[in-house]
């Protein structure tokens, strides 16, 4: 659970970085040195994790729906659906998949309640993000 959480801090600090860019504006030199430099390790970290987020949204996917911790179950859910934000926001080859419906579907089914509303939120957070975009806005 601890580390499924850690994981999600360093994607929501992944996704903090890749949305400031390596174009940081700061008051003093002192900040803006160290702000570039966190701005760097996000974009490297967001690279990194593109690359192995298939197989990554693979092993969150499966120990969401396995494993009998209600909360590691949660706390799966909550990394997955930073990952699949990631990869929708960073437009990398892997993305929303029918697997991930279905399982996100059956879980919000769980016998904890945790679980279940972990679930609903991230089908929420999933519609909401993809409905949002260009392509369905008229």
């Amino acid at each position: 659970t601890r580390t499924a959480m850690s994981f999600v801090g360093v994607l929501q600090k992944s996704k903090v970085n890749s949305v400031i860019g390596l174009e940081i504006q700061t008051i003093s030199e002192l900040n803006q040195e160290k702000e570039s430099d966190d701005a760097f390790i996000g974009k490297s970290l967001t690279t990194t994790l593109c690359k192995i987020g298939l197989s990554l949204v693979h092993s969150l996917r499966n120990r969401a729906r396995n494993d009998d911790k209600a909360t590691v179950r949660r706390a799966c859910i909550v990394a997955w659906l930073e990952m699949l934000s990631l990869a929708y926001r960073e437009d990398q080859g892997f993305g929303i998949s029918g697997l991930d419906i279905s399982a996100l579907c059956t879980l919000c089914n769980d016998p904890s309640v945790a679980t279940r509303k972990a679930a609903a939120e991230a089908l929420t957070k999933l519609i909401i993000d993809t409905y949002d975009s260009d392509e369905y806005s008229s």
